[in-house]
């Protein structure tokens, strides 16, 4: 109980804190996550939709307390990598999508990490978490062999597109 205390205490005083724990939540949430799916349990689906939900309070909480930070920003991605990633393992292990999604995405993930630093814009690279999320829940909602082929395409075609953006641009900063 006085953990909880102390919890709630540290988040009146430091709201900043939030955006973090639910970055966190959802980082810790994916082994679990990866669990339900391959159970076939019904709270798979929840779990997803609380991930989610995190996402976007985290970016939210994090703007109006003026909580943004570059940890943070790590932390976020990490998360949304590693949730979106147990996702697409999953189906990858059933044969519905093609592995090389998750190459990209770990491949998009790591250029991200090494060039974070540098200021370059990029649109695509600011969205991937965003597509990435709906085509998850699309092959969650559907479990297709076609469904699989179309988001395989669709994942690979905008992450390569957005990998090969952010390349360009660094090379000319």
């Amino acid at each position: 109980m006085s953990y909880i205390l102390f919890l709630r205490e540290k988040l009146l005083t430091k709201p900043s804190l939030l955006p973090n724990m639910l970055s966190l939540f959802r980082l810790f949430t994916a082994p679990y996550f990866y669990s339900q799916l391959v159970s076939g349990s019904f709270f798979a689906f929840p779990v997803f939709i609380l991930a989610v939900a995190s996402d976007l309070l985290d970016g939210i909480i994090a703007r109006r307390f003026d909580g943004s930070s570059v940890r943070g920003a790590v932390l976020d991605a990490s998360a949304d990598f590693f949730i979106i990633a147990a996702g697409f393992s999953y189906y990858v292990a059933v044969g519905l999508v093609s592995p090389i999604l998750l190459i990209v995405m770990a491949a998009s993930f790591l250029q991200y990490l090494a060039t974070m630093k540098l200021t370059v814009s990029d649109l695509l690279g600011k969205y991937i978490g965003t597509v990435l999320y709906v085509l998850l829940a699309v092959m969650m909602l559907s479990h297709s062999v076609i469904i699989g082929i179309i988001v395989t395409f669709f994942g690979v075609v905008y992450i390569l597109t957005s990998f090969f953006s952010r390349l360009q641009k660094i090379r000319v900063v």
